[in-house]
């Protein structure tokens, strides 16, 4: 596998996860975040720093992505994702502002 599929398939299963759970965390308490002002950033930082590292130690991640390989039917099946995905974001910045 090469260096950069290999980057992109430990970002995808390590980090992901931990970003999926924060926000999880963060929108249902978001007033009790608001309370703590600074000291909330601190902490949802820590709490990714700490599921990231735990993912990572926890699984042996090298041998848990070998089957991370390019073939012509994911790359197929992507195409249309990916045309969706880009209409509905040019969709999206035509009706809304920042």
């Amino acid at each position: 596998m090469g260096p950069l599929r290999h980057f992109a398939a430990v970002m995808t299963v390590v980090v992901a996860l931990p970003f999926f759970l924060s926000w999880l965390l963060i929108h249902p308490l978001a007033s009790v975040w608001r309370k703590l002002g600074g000291f909330a950033f601190i902490f949802i930082l820590l709490f990714l720093i700490g599921t990231i590292s735990g993912i990572y130690k926890l699984h042996n991640v090298q041998e848990d992505l070998l089957w991370f390989e390019t073939n012509a039917i994911t790359v197929w099946l992507s195409v249309p994702c990916f045309i969706f995905a880009a209409a509905m974001a040019s969709f999206y910045y035509k009706h809304l502002d920042l």
